[in-house]
């Protein structure tokens, strides 16, 4: 069985660890990828740990971030402290000789050999390569998979025996720190397809899961592979799918749909969900709104009621954020220039911005993790476009014509999108049926009670 060890400094990188770990994982095995955060157990002392695994790898990547030598502590470069843990890692498997491939992420370049202790400037001239969790993810991990199965087979002399691209399920299981009942989900294995929208652009679109069909309407920052991985979104997604055929869509500008698209609009994201539907196939489900897309969701089942059997809306608006006041929006075309300017610069504070507004009482480790994301699933002129069209949406006009059971949810301290907003849908629809959810966060996180809440309701509701 091969042995492969993943080093890398939390403070800047672990985002995109998390996605190789997992890609890794799922063609090698979980016995095969050896991760501090995963395998060492708690108040074991860590060198031991580090070095029993070095003496099993067949090599080691070495994930290098921006900040992998300038992490600081106690008023100097990490790297430099005897105890660090990296340092170990990368000295231990230098003395003995195990294969080190360096892996750049975040646009970090190699580190300079005068940068480093003696002790591990051999590690400098190890040829690297590129990857990042963006666009561009799978294509470098296929690459970085395809030359470790090489060096392993190199090695070994006979062809590899792998995991075989285990399903998402699977994953899952060796990865995450959530609630048994959504790790214990049955195996369930995502299938990702194209259509073509009416005027040409590429939608990506997704079913996974078994179980009656219910349809998650495209919103802002999505992407199909991602967001099982997404600390805030990827625990709701396989509650989801754990007793359902979840269908997903990337909207336009998102995910793996295009990106450089000329008509971003209310009229257009609704007519991609009609396009999406006939795609699928699926002839009756429920529909399941989020945030901006509960708008959306509202006007397809204004104009298909035939298709919508209940119509889910979670922390929703009908007017956009311009129409509610002259300071909101000045507020929010302001929020608009920065994104446009600064969304995928390396310094965070305008992500940060939003990542304060989705998840406050978010703890620092996942809020980083969202805060890494966000970048990787659309670009700045998207989210801008984005942000400016959501602005102006105008459904309040639709509400009355609302002929679906419907269930509307908001959290009384939702800090994105106001509390009010919930309460306005769900009074103007007819016969709406309204849940109160404690807490601040815009999205319920797995260990809130509120998140335990949400399942709750859906499933009294779509059980009527």
């Amino acid at each position: 069985m091969q042995k492969i060890v993943i080093s890398y400094r939390r403070a800047d990188s672990a985002w995109t660890v998390r996605c190789i770990f997992d890609r890794l994982v799922a063609h090698y095995g979980t016995d095969s990828v050896f991760m501090d955060i995963d395998a060492i157990p708690l108040g074991s002392d860590f060198r031991g740990q580090i070095d029993e695994a070095l003496q099993e790898a067949d090599f080691v990547v070495a994930v290098v971030g921006p900040d992998w030598v300038g992490a600081r502590k106690r008023g100097r470069n990490r790297i430099n402290d005897e105890d660090d843990p990296v340092r170990i890692e990368i000295e231990i498997a230098l003395r003995r000789g195990v294969p080190i491939v360096p892996v750049l992420t975040n646009r970090a370049i190699m580190p300079h050999a005068v940068d480093l202790p003696e002790s591990l400037r051999e590690f400098t001239f190890r040829n690297a390569v590129e990857v990042d969790a963006g666009r561009d993810f799978d294509q470098q991990i296929g690459r970085l998979i395809h030359a470790m199965d090489q060096l392993l087979e190199a090695k070994s002399g006979s062809p590899l025996s792998h995991a075989a691209h285990a399903p998402v399920g699977g994953i899952v299981k060796a990865t995450a720190k959530e609630p048994r009942a959504f790790l214990d989900a049955p195996g369930i294995n995502q299938e990702i397809k194209y259509c073509r929208a009416t005027d040409g652009v590429r939608l990506a679109y997704s079913t996974i899961g078994q179980g009656p069909p219910l349809l998650r309407t495209a919103h802002w920052l999505n992407h199909l592979q991602h967001d099982w991985d997404n600390p805030v979104w990827g625990p709701m997604l396989r509650g989801l799918a754990a007793e359902h055929t979840l269908i997903r869509c990337d909207a336009r500008g998102n995910g793996l749909s295009d990106w450089e698209v000329a008509d971003i609009s209310f009229d257009a994201w609704v007519s991609d969900l009609e396009t999406v539907v006939e795609a699928v196939g699926v002839k009756r489900f429920a529909l399941f709104g989020v945030s901006q897309s509960c708008a959306i969701s509202i006007a397809y089942a204004v104009r298909h009621p035939e298709r919508v059997s209940h119509l889910i809306l979670y922390g929703g608006f009908a007017v956009g954020a311009c129409l509610r006041s002259p300071a909101a929006a000045e507020r929010h075309k302001a929020l608009a220039t920065l994104v446009r300017l600064e969304w995928g610069a390396d310094n965070p504070i305008i992500r940060q911005i939003f990542g304060t507004e989705f998840v406050p009482d978010a703890p620092k480790e996942l809020f980083d993790s969202f805060n890494e994301w966000q970048r990787l699933v659309t670009s700045g002129e998207c989210a801008a476009r984005y942000l400016l069209t959501t602005g102006e949406m105008d459904a309040r006009a639709l509400l009355p014509k609302v002929a679906v059971p419907t269930l509307v949810m908001h959290r009384r301290g939702d800090m994105r999108v106001p509390f009010e907003e919930g309460r306005q849908i769900a009074a103007a629809i007819p016969g709406a049926r309204f849940i109160a959810l404690e807490g601040r966060n815009h999205i319920p996180l797995w260990n809130e009670p509120a998140f335990e809440r949400f399942f709750e309701e859906i499933k009294l509701f779509l059980a009527q």
